[in-house]
């Protein structure tokens, strides 16, 4: 991201109106090649999704058997969907998205609104028959593909193109779990986080600083990118709710900024975020299909950008914020997928990281400057075999962390039986005076209930705090 920041700042000194606002060139230049043979970076030409190869194979889940689902949904199929819950998997990871489609269909059943309809959509990316089968016999999905590894940008696009049949669409990959009771409070916006971003996305917002549309709303935990945006507020209805009455539903605004660092990426990201879905058919597909020349690394990067240009999104406060981190207090899902990379961890195993793929497909492409090795970039698919053989060496570095969090759950287990056969919860009192000036601020509700929370975070499916950091590296180890 610093290496991306330094050079678009100084593009957008110079200026867009330098630029060749749309401009053509064949595929032996700097450029990245399209299907067609040759570069763009004229935003209108951008070629549409191939939603032939999604048609064949579309099909929707069946259980034959209603006691074999892990979770039952009221209305399936639904047929007037608000919202389209999207999850894309890939290479094995379908214990992931077990427990994530556990949780959303858990959280949209008994926490949202009964009123707020919605559709379920899933790619999986090379699994295999056997992990694929199982997640289709266990859930209700409208709309399942399963395939070969195609990569992210395939199957974004399959997903927000071809699959999800409703107006707005939440992007949940397969490892953004919602945050229950064993990691967050309860709060009413929490519980119906996503009627919230709904209601203000339909009200159709505009940020007062840019002027650009608000089309997408944030609900994962991130870094703290929001200090200097100013709260707004707009009128709106709660969807789904019996309520109907209109309310002010307050907001802040999320956009892109090349001059600050991580907020390039503040329009838009692949987890656990709302958008209408009208902005992908503006902005047009994600590159790095299977026969396009580009870097399957920056896919994600290259969309927030595009999306950047044109549209901001929103996040809002779903508790209240004691303890300053307020990205987590602005949100209601976490990443899971930590250490169970799909591609290479740290730059120095990716092949060709040049920053320039993230103004692809814009006016700022033609001026940036390019890396010499962009010219010689493998293509989709060779890349997409070496990210599954990067898996392997993954797996095998991070076992000693993943072995050392298994430990801490067990420890985690042992101490709250323990403090539960001691009886010493039941003395708030004698705890905090055994327990020390940590224990000091808790209320006596918080320590009689210590030891049945500390047992959940113990056998929860989020990670523990230590262990890896937001974008999933292991912390303290670096290879």
């Amino acid at each position: 991201i610093a290496s991306l920041l330094l050079f678009v700042s100084k593009i957008f000194i110079i200026g867009a109106s330098e630029t060749n606002v749309c401009s053509t060139t064949s595929t032996t230049g700097d450029g990245a090649a399209l299907l067609d043979g040759t570069t763009t970076s004229c935003i209108s030409d951008i070629i549409e999704p191939r939603s032939d190869i999604v048609a064949r194979e579309k099909f929707r889940t069946i259980s034959n058997n209603d006691d074999d689902l892990i979770i039952k949904r009221r209305t399936f199929p639904e047929e007037e969907p608000l919202i389209c819950l999207a999850f894309l998997s890939c290479c094995g990871r379908t214990d992931l998205l077990e427990q994530t489609m556990k949780g959303i269909i858990r959280h949209m059943e008994e926490d949202e609104p009964r009123g707020l309809r919605y559709e379920i959509a899933w790619v999986d990316n090379g699994s295999g028959k056997e992990k694929q089968q199982f997640i289709a016999s266990k859930f209700q999905i409208e709309h399942a593909v399963t395939v070969e590894n195609m990569g992210l940008a395939w199957g974004m696009n399959a997903l927000a193109f071809d699959m999800c049949t409703a107006p707005y669409i939440m992007l949940l990959e397969e490892d953004w779990l919602y945050m229950d009771e064993a990691v967050a409070e309860q709060t009413i916006t929490r519980k119906i986080s996503i009627a919230l971003g709904l209601s203000v996305l339909m009200s159709n917002p505009v940020d007062k600083k840019t002027g650009m549309p608000i089309k997408g709303f944030f609900l994962r935990v991130e870094n703290d990118i929001m200090r200097d945006r100013v709260y707004d507020d707009t009128l709106t209805r709660i969807p789904g709710s019996s309520d109907q009455e209109i309310k002010k539903v307050g907001y802040f605004p999320s956009c892109m900024d090349v001059n600050k660092n991580g907020h390039v990426f503040g329009a838009f990201s692949n987890g656990a975020s709302i958008y209408d879905r009208g902005i992908f058919r503006d902005i047009g597909r994600m590159y790095g299909e299977p026969g396009d020349i580009f870097h399957d690394s920056f896919v994600e990067g290259n969309y927030s950008f595009r999306v950047g240009l044109k549209y901001c999104g929103a996040r809002a406060l779903l508790e209240e914020c004691h303890d300053g981190d307020l990205g987590r207090c602005m949100a209601s899902f976490a990443h899971i997928g930590g250490g169970h990379n799909t591609r290479p961890n740290r730059q120095k195993h990716m092949e060709c990281m040049d920053g320039s793929w993230n103004l692809y497909g814009t006016p700022y492409y033609d001026v940036a400057q390019k890396e010499d090795c962009s010219k010689d970039l493998s293509d989709i698919s060779t890349q997409l075999k070496k990210n599954a053989e990067f898996m392997d060496f993954n797996a095998m570095h991070n076992k000693e962390v993943f072995d050392r969090e298994k430990q801490e759950r067990e420890h985690m287990r042992n101490l709250a039986k323990m403090i539960e056969e001691s009886g010493l919860h039941l003395d708030p009192v004698n705890f905090r005076a055994q327990l020390g000036p940590k224990m000091s601020t808790m209320s006596d509700e918080d320590i009689r209930n210590f030891p049945s929370k500390m047992r959940k975070q113990a056998d929860s499916p989020h990670q523990i705090p230590g262990f890896w950091d937001r974008l999933g590296r292991p912390i303290g180890l670096d290879f």
